[in-house]
């Protein structure tokens, strides 16, 4: 390797004309200049980065990093066939957190879940690397919920930096598969590790809403305005839930201030029209139509607009 860049630095800082390589300083040029050309192909997601890897390895037949790039190449192209080949790299000497991730990256890709479960314990044994984890989170999350839930937990008291977003993740998990009471405890417990993360509060939103819980809904929506993380998605929300009462002040504020971040968002345009209707400014009433994103695809939109336009 040191006789590799040395011939990297002559490249470097000598002329052209002045470079006599002997057969081996040949020899890793060629491979260098065939790996670097692997590597821009990985970056520009060039079709030929897999066959240009091949001939790399071809010119180093043992290099456990080249064979680890080929697995994930071709995991990321979703052919785990392709990688059966090269995946022994992980039986190559000592291996790195980014080995155990690639290779349990393959095997999950296989749908051999157990065995990439494990490949990922051993990265995490090693590396505390987000990306990882979050691999390792998704993986679990697939699995049936009450053995994820389990290992996650396993992972959040092993790991309590990240507790709130592993507790996130597992009422997530819960909550798509419609345990609202579950899915709310997780969400809690993500609260109380992380109190100013928005995510869990968001997550608590949505079990309130599904449970029909409105008030306790626009409270959690409310804490994330006040913590600088509202947005249309949730300024529409609460303005629903004021129009539910009938506060139609507050529900027009708030539509207001989704249409402020988001111009184009449907739920306030359709509701800010009706508002407007109920003012008898229709003038408005149609704009706020026109202003929402699908109105160019949304045949009732245009007909309401053109039939507010002739009052």
């Amino acid at each position: 390797m040191k006789r590799f860049l040395a011939v990297v630095c002559c490249f470097a800082c000598a002329p052209l004309c002045a470079l006599s390589l002997d057969g081996e300083s040949k020899r890793e040029a060629k491979l260098f200049n065939s790996f670097l050309s692997s590597v821009y192909a990985l970056r520009s997601n060039d079709a030929k980065a897999f066959s240009k890897l091949q001939k790399t390895l071809a010119l180093q037949p043992d290099s456990k990093y080249l064979k680890r790039l080929l697995v994930s190449a071709a995991v990321a192209d979703n052919r785990p066939d392709l990688a059966a080949e090269y995946a022994d790299f992980i039986s190559s000497g000592e291996n790195t957190a980014d080995d155990w991730s690639v290779y349990g990256a393959y095997l999950w890709k296989k749908g051999d879940l157990a065995a990439a479960r494990e490949a990922y314990q051993q990265a995490l044994k090693q590396s505390d690397d987000l990306r990882i984890m979050f691999q390792y989170v998704t993986l679990l999350s697939g699995m049936a919920p009450a053995q994820a839930a389990a290992a996650l937990e396993e992972l959040a008291a092993s790991e309590p930096d990240f507790a709130s977003p592993i507790y996130t993740e597992i009422g997530n998990l819960f909550l798509q598969r419609g345990d609202l009471n579950l899915a709310l405890g997780y969400f809690n417990k993500a609260v109380e590790a992380a109190p100013l993360d928005p995510a869990p509060r968001l997550g608590r939103g949505e079990v309130y809403e599904k449970a029909s819980q409105y008030f306790l809904m626009l409270h959690e929506f409310e804490e994330l305005e006040k913590m600088g993380f509202g947005n249309a998605a949730t300024y529409s929300r609460m303005g629903s839930v004021f129009l539910l009462v009938k506060d139609y002040p507050k529900a027009e504020e708030y539509f207001l201030k989704a249409k402020a971040d988001d111009n184009g968002d449907v739920p306030s345009a359709y509701f800010l029209s009706l508002l407007a209707e109920q003012k008898e400014d229709y003038a408005r009433a149609a704009d706020y139509l026109k202003d929402a994103a699908d109105y160019q695809t949304s045949a009732s939109k245009c007909c309401r607009s053109a039939f507010i336009k002739t009052n």
